[in-house]
């Protein structure tokens, strides 16, 4: 393939140079694209004309060209740096502002515009000698001294002339209270909303860790109540008692869903004998011991046991039920027991 060359001589170097004459290099001038930038530096179009002035740089006084619309004042970034370190040279500032009397000596200052709004006074000695005019002397609850006190803002309920005087007259208002941990008196202050119950952090400790016991105590009277059977009354009212063939006895039901499950019990054959609430586990939640029952403890004829725990399925998503079923798995894995979750699906019921 032959291609077109074309020579020219190059507006900036003046070298003859070769290119391939097509649509992309039709309006071609220079050899490079340096030479371009050194002919457009000095100002110099391509039609020959030029659009600038010459003028001195302000540091070195070297004469060089900008155009018309450029406020450049130095010929290069090393004059500029060396202007900016020394203070020999000043460029006047344009001033926007506006001169405003003071307010106390009636004196004009400069301020400039993005201050207007704020400015009130020249100087800090102003701003005293015009906020003394406004105050007032008040005698102190306390000290009874007297002290001055603004007109303006929150220097009007002043009523003591030092913080010290301050805490002085609200520690006399303080009344005692016996802490429940040692039993010694402490200082409360009479008007405080929410006080402290304790005199310090040890009996604070304390108290909550009586609390805990307390819990853990409870919650193991009320799981020796289920399984003796004197806590057979349920609150939802779908409670009451199947009489068991296989059992030979009443057996208390606290659910709809324990009454099925019995149901479907008595009709299994390799079932033997099943017990309502037959025994405590304990587990741990939010940093104290609870104990749980599991609803269902069953014997099959080849003396194999299984733990059954029937619950409806929305209640699987709870968090304590969830510690409660571990801990009902952990230990029927211990003692060599199946452990199952009866809900809808395993009852029936969908």
């Amino acid at each position: 393939m032959q291609f077109n060359l074309k020579k020219i001589k190059c507006l900036s170097c003046r070298k003859v140079f070769e290119f391939i004459d097509n649509k992309n290099n039709k309006n071609r001038k220079f050899c490079s694209v340096k030479c371009y930038r050194k002919f457009r530096s000095n100002g110099n179009y391509i039609d020959g004309s030029k659009k600038g002035i010459n003028i001195n740089c302000r540091v070195c006084k070297k004469i060089f060209y900008i155009s018309k619309k450029d406020n450049q004042k130095f010929c290069s970034t090393e004059c500029y740096r060396a202007f900016q370190k020394s203070g020999k040279y000043k460029i006047p500032l344009a001033k926007t502002g506006k001169n405003i009397k003071c307010k106390s000596c009636n004196k004009k200052v400069y301020v400039p515009l993005n201050r207007i709004s704020l400015f009130k006074f020249c100087s800090r000695d102003c701003y005293l000698s015009d906020h003394s005019k406004n105050t007032v002397t008040k005698i102190c609850g306390t000290c009874n001294k007297e002290f001055k006190s603004s007109k303006i803002g929150g220097g009007i309920d002043n009523k003591f002339c030092s913080r010290k005087c301050y805490l002085v007259y609200h520690k006399k208002i303080w009344k005692r209270a016996t802490c429940p941990g040692c039993s010694k008196l402490f200082k409360i202050p009479a008007n405080q909303k929410w006080p402290r119950k304790t005199c310090g952090v040890k009996c604070a400790r304390k108290i909550t860790k009586e609390s805990t016991d307390r819990k853990e105590k409870i919650s193991r009277s009320l799981c020796v109540q289920y399984i003796d059977g004197r806590r057979d009354v349920a609150p939802n009212g779908n409670d009451g008692y199947f009489y068991s063939k296989k059992n030979k006895r009443k057996i208390y039901y606290r659910s709809s869903y324990e009454l099925t499950a019995y149901e479907i019990l008595e009709q299994l054959s390799k079932v033997k004998s099943y017990n309502n609430e037959p025994f405590k586990i304990p587990y741990r939640w939010s940093g104290s011991i609870h104990n749980t029952i599991p609803d269902i403890l069953v014997t099959y004829t080849d003396n194999m046991k299984e733990l059954i725990e029937v619950k409806p399925r929305y209640m699987l998503k709870d968090k304590q039920t969830i510690f409660k079923l571990r801990a009902m798995k952990r230990f029927a894995k211990k003692n060599s027991m199946d452990f199952n979750i009866w809900t809808e699906k395993e009852l029936y019921l969908n």
